[in-house]
């Protein structure tokens, strides 16, 4: 009996620990984020049309816009209530004035839509485009006026800048005025041709692992592709979502790497804790964290397994192991 009342109470500290500092007061909600590029298909009366909603949040307030081939239009007081997003707009539909109120319950990157009229309600659904992500380590081959040179490219993104560096025969240069917009990674690189500097601008359109290329220069562009892969990579921004005991936690994993040296910190909003003995070896991820528990200090080792941009893993205690999953941002 004292052996299970001295684990319970260690559970409970655990718990208030955790609640306090990993996922701090005021849990954030687990209802869907509705931001993002969505295509909405509307049955209206028989006849199906497609239109393009995107939804923006900027310090907690929603604005958007739906285009369709009545023109772009502005929502009016969008807002999201437990997992539903809500809005009204009016259109000028031939000179006669419509108002619609639409609301969409989204479910992951899916929604199921209503329009409501003074017509009656119309069905749709809705489905977001996922974002692609540079990050990781590419094999590129280059098609330069019919000479096949391969290279190896590296990216990495921290606090949303991109950096990286190409590896090939010529040695390893570092990539500069580095974007990645909508799924177009570009920068500039600057090489030594045989004692003449040459710059070359970079553009490739990335398709989940692989990317078509174009290289731009002073004496023509020159094609080529790529394709994701040679190693698992760690860099970026993670969101962690993490079963402690029933408690459904939530915070921001954000890993970099520099000189080889890969780091990283797991943050809430009132605090941040290192990773320390960060280590990766082949898809397994391991580090520590270190979280003060009213006090008592409790040291979490984590292990997981990474699978492109998911992770599944468990933080290890004296109390029991808690599961834990992430998402690449």
């Amino acid at each position: 009996m004292h052996m299970n009342r001295d684990l319970s109470v260690g559970r409970l500290v655990l718990m208030g620990g955790l609640l306090a500092l990993m996922l701090c007061a005021g849990v954030p909600s687990l209802a869907e984020s509705p931001v993002g590029e969505w295509t909405i298909l509307t049955d209206a009366g028989g006849q199906e049309t497609e239109s393009t909603l995107t939804i923006t949040e900027e310090d907690g307030k929603l604005s958007g816009t739906i285009v369709s081939d009545l023109g772009s239009l502005d929502l009016e007081d969008p807002k999201f209530e437990d997992g539903v997003l809500s809005f009204d707009i009016t259109i000028d539909a031939q000179g006669q004035v419509l108002e619609l109120a639409f609301e969409g319950k989204i479910d992951g990157n899916v929604m199921d839509v209503s329009w409501g009229s003074d017509f009656g309600d119309f069905p749709g659904e809705g489905t977001r485009a996922v974002s692609s992500t540079p990050v990781g380590e590419w094999q590129i081959v280059t098609d330069a006026g019919g000479q096949i040179i391969e290279s190896t490219l590296t990216i990495s993104e921290m606090d949303g800048n991109i950096s990286g560096t190409i590896d090939g025969d010529a040695g390893s240069q570092e990539i500069t005025e580095a974007s990645f917009e909508g799924n177009v990674l570009t920068f500039d690189i600057t090489i030594d041709a045989e004692g003449q500097s040459l710059e070359l601008a970079f553009s490739g359109t990335i398709d989940g692992d692989s990317m078509d290329i174009s290289w731009g220069s002073e004496f023509g562009d020159f094609p080529g592709e790529g394709t994701r892969g040679g190693g698992v990579s760690l860099v970026g921004e993670w969101a962690m979502v993490g079963d402690f005991g029933g408690q459904i936690i939530e915070s921001t994993m954000t890993i970099s790497e520099k000189d080889g040296e890969i780091m990283g910190s797991i943050a809430t909003d009132t605090d941040t804790m290192e990773l320390t003995d960060l280590m990766l070896e082949g898809d397994v991820l391991e580090f520590e964290i270190t979280v003060d528990a009213d006090g008592q200090m409790l040291d979490m080792p984590f292990t997981g397994k990474i699978d492109g941009d998911t992770l599944e893993g468990t933080f290890a205690t004296e109390f029991g192991d808690f599961q834990v999953t992430g998402t690449r941002k």
